[in-house]
């Protein structure tokens, strides 16, 4: 005989079995949302981690091409120097104001001119072209043929400028020198012989005129005596008393060189090709490229009058420049 209460508990146990497989159900549609989310969170992370990744390596790209752009940028001031360089941005590399005692034995220190002992020491005068004093060299010295004040190696064949001013008190004989721009030998080259590129003389009826090294012809040959033989000359007036302002611009060169030279801001010297010759005189040595600068007096034993001259504001400018730029009193040109 059939339980009465067998229904209901046939029942209750399959509503049993329904809600135990519906909290199962639920409970795994929970966990794989948990894990879902959790596995999307971590895809997520690992996603902005890629794009973090991605944006550093952007950025490192982004400073490579900054450092690049640095890099280009310093090449471009190079070449920017370079192209200062190639065109020549000069530089003053000699003063001589003669406001004190620019001068000794050795000729050594900057702006430093040499003399010789057995030529005595030169003078300083107040009649100046600018500030308080000038050097004063003449016959005072008593010396048979000369009282100069020189600098080895001062310049090169490359561009310079240069100024000065000179007074002449008692103008020396014809001919006779007062400022020598002597090309140099080899050291320890024998001691004579030379060309010089430039050379200001006395010339006769209250003139002066430069000898200049300028005669294409003369560039191979070997001369046989003086530091003027084979050069060509130009005159000027000048008077007695009076401060002359010269400037010179050069570049020497045996073939493709200039010469300009102002007297008073007036061209009076004009010349490109050959500005200087090769070799030394009498002894053919070539030249090092290399100008010893000297101003003074030189005469010989037989002159009379042997000369009185002072000098000021002496500047030697290398590489490319202006007029002004070593002009006494910073004059412009007249033409």
């Amino acid at each position: 005989m059939l339980n009465t209460n067998t229904p209901l508990k046939v029942f209750s146990l399959l509503i049993y079995i329904l809600l135990f497989n519906f909290s199962c159900a639920k409970d795994s549609d929970l966990f794989y949302d948990v894990i879902q989310e959790e596995t999307e969170t971590n895809k997520e992370i690992e996603e902005r981690n890629n794009e973090e990744e991605e944006e550093a390596s952007t950025g490192e790209e982004d400073t490579s091409e900054e450092d690049n752009t640095s890099e280009e940028d310093n090449t471009d001031t190079e070449e920017d120097n370079t192209d200062d360089q190639s065109k020549g941005q000069g530089s003053l590399i000699w003063y001589s104001d003669f406001e004190s005692d620019q001068w000794n034995l050795s000729g050594s220190g900057d702006n430093t001119w040499e003399y010789e002992a057995s030529r005595g020491e030169p003078h300083t005068t107040s009649d100046s072209r600018a500030g308080s004093k000038a050097v004063h060299l003449g016959d005072y010295n008593n010396h048979v043929t000369r009282n100069e004040i020189h600098r080895n190696r001062l310049s090169d064949w490359g561009e310079h400028w240069i100024g000065f001013s000179m007074k002449v008190k008692q103008a020396a004989q014809s001919s006779r020198v007062y400022a020598q721009f002597r090309n140099m030998r080899p050291e320890g080259a024998p001691d004579h012989g030379g060309i010089n590129p430039v050379t200001l003389r006395q010339g006769s009826n209250g003139k002066m005129f430069f000898a200049t090294s300028t005669d294409e012809s003369k560039v191979n040959v070997v001369q046989d005596s003086g530091a003027s033989t084979g050069t060509e000359s130009t005159h000027f007036n000048y008077n007695l008393d009076e401060w002359i302002d010269i400037v010179i611009h050069w570049e020497l060169d045996p073939a493709d060189g200039f010469l300009e030279i102002w007297v008073n801001g007036d061209k009076i010297v004009d010349e490109t090709g050959t500005t200087t010759y090769k070799y030394a005189n009498v002894s053919g040595i070539p030249y090092t490229g290399e100008i010893k600068h000297t101003i003074g007096v030189y005469w010989s034993s037989q002159n009379n009058p042997q000369g009185d001259v002072y000098f000021d504001e002496y500047k030697v400018w290398k590489g490319a420049g202006t007029y002004e730029n070593v002009s006494p009193g910073g004059l412009s040109p007249n033409n």
